[in-house]
């Protein structure tokens, strides 16, 4: 195990072993000061298979094609605005743990998380200790009857293979205060190693599959309002959301909780990801992290076009970002982490009501001064956002040639340390002018744009060889196709292309 999974897969056993004392008389005990909403809190799991992935062998162990098991098996919790009830009881925090699933294949999947799950209880904390975590009250109903209304939609991703309530208590406010919060468990990608391995970038997409999968099953739940979705994710859940976010612009809001990529050697996490472009991120975010040395707000830095608040907590660690401080004994957490993960979700909330509810009071609790608990409090406002690959491509078909290239050429000037478009759409527009429209001279124009943006890319010196050896210029082919292999020597279409221009047979 490298020396990074470690401290990761020491967070993964502590963070699951909360044990608090019963529930009081007040409300919601394990809340500690945050003040219930208007609405009682409904909790239900959603099942889903996802037909378009596998999870299983398409044949069992003896070789016979399975006659279940095709598909994904992905489970959904859900926390909803519920009806208040005298008679309903609240769960258990053991009744996070589903007893029944519809079929075979959620139930192999249901027990290979509680496996993983109870294992790690059961390395860290006494019997007694166990005890009084499973019987803890928590604020949620099961399948409480809906609350009317539509209300804004929020992703959960948790941290690195936790259980999807490590911040039950964050996801239970803000079902009280008129959110419907989803998440589902980390799972990996087979059925043959339920965790994600780290930092593996094909178990993080599943789970930014998984989550993206779970937003399409809960639009048809009752009481999910369309157009409005925020995601939050803490740790390497961070990172999870980020690509979300970069992945599906239906998103309004982010949030990130102390995010795997605030770390120097982690920064690439985020960077190295195939859907990753600073323009892509042009919703409000809100970075709630902690500082150390080998803090890094880099990729904060980089997303320049989103409005971002950055807030930076005090006295807190990095589990303190999950429901740890409140639901933990007081010996083994501090007042000070208490205090700070009540204003964590204090913020989180604000942060939702101003860009999802649009309420009047969000902005202003927001972007007011950092309160106690608070080190370091920031607001970034957006700069001027480049115009969308989606719209370039109008003003090119509407406007001409010429003014989408003078658009391109303006937006460059006034932030030209940043590349507006990837370089696949900057080559795609490319060769469709070169081939299917047959305006190579256009092409090349696209294409020495994709140079600038992308000079260590030896397939950009690639294309625009291409380009000028269609229009006919073998002098300025043969540089592009050399410098293309100067950088990739095993480019041996860029040889091949050069040799025949130079007359090789």
């Amino acid at each position: 195990m490298s020396k990074l999974a470690r401290p990761l897969l020491r967070l993964a056993l502590i963070l699951p072993l909360f044990a608090a004392a019963p529930a009081q008389a007040q409300t919601h005990a394990s809340w500690g000061g945050l003040e219930p909403g208007p609405y009682a809190v409904g909790f239900r799991f959603v099942y889903r298979l996802d037909h378009s992935r596998g999870w299983k062998a398409s044949e069992d162990p003896d070789g016979y094609p399975r006659a279940e098991g095709r598909g994904r098996p992905v489970r959904v919790g859900v926390w909803y605005p519920a009806v208040r009830s005298a008679r309903a009881a609240r769960m258990l925090y053991r009744d996070y743990t589903p007893r029944t699933a519809p079929g075979a294949l959620f139930a192999e999947l249901n027990a290979m998380l509680e496996k993983r799950d109870a294992a790690n209880l059961r390395a860290g904390l006494k019997p007694e200790a166990l005890a009084a975590l499973l019987t803890t009250r928590v604020a949620a109903v099961r399948d409480a009857a809906p609350h009317g209304g539509d209300f804004p939609l929020v992703v959960y991703s948790a941290g690195l293979n936790n259980p999807p309530e490590d911040n039950v208590v964050l996801c239970e406010y803000l079902a009280s205060r008129g959110y419907v919060v989803i998440t589902v468990p980390q799972a990996g990608t087979t059925s043959l190693d339920v965790n994600l391995k780290f930092p593996s970038p094909a178990d993080l997409e599943t789970q930014a599959l998984d989550l993206q999968f779970a937003v399409g099953a809960a639009r048809d739940l009752p009481g999910v309002a369309r157009g409005r979705l925020g995601v939050v994710g803490y740790s390497v859940g961070g990172v999870v959301a980020l690509n979300l976010v970069m992945r599906n612009n239906d998103v309004d809001a982010l949030v990130t909780l102390d995010p795997t990529f605030g770390v120097g050697p982690r920064v690439r996490l985020a960077t190295e990801s195939p859907h990753y472009h600073p323009t892509k991120v042009r919703v409000p975010w809100l970075y709630l992290y902690r500082a150390e040395p080998a803090t890094s707000l880099a990729v904060f830095d980089a997303l320049k076009y989103s409005r971002r608040y950055r807030l930076e907590m005090k006295g807190m660690s990095h589990r303190d970002f999950s429901s740890f401080p409140l639901l933990a004994p007081p010996e083994d957490t501090t007042a000070e982490a208490r205090r700070g993960y009540e204003t964590l979700c204090r913020y989180v909330l604000s942060f939702f009501d101003a860009h999802l509810k649009r309420d009047a009071r969000g902005p202003e609790f927001v972007s007011r001064a950092a309160p106690e608990g608070v080190a370091a409090f920031e607001v970034r406002e957006a700069m001027r956002p480049p115009p969308t690959e989606e719209k370039f491509l109008k003003v090119l078909e509407r406007e001409g040639f010429a003014r989408a290239l003078s658009l391109y050429r303006e937006r460059r000037a006034k932030d030209p340390g940043q590349p507006l478009f990837s370089e696949d759409f900057l080559n795609q527009l490319g060769y469709r002018l070169l081939y299917a429209e047959k305006r190579p001279a256009e092409a090349v124009e696209i294409f020495k744009l994709n140079v600038e943006a992308y000079p260590a890319s030896a397939n950009v010196y690639d294309s625009l060889g291409e380009a000028y050896a269609v229009s006919g210029d073998k002098e300025l082919a043969i540089k592009f196709y050399e410098k293309s292999i100067e950088l990739n020597p095993n480019n041996k279409g860029a040889v091949e292309a050069v040799r025949k221009l130079r007359g090789g047979q």
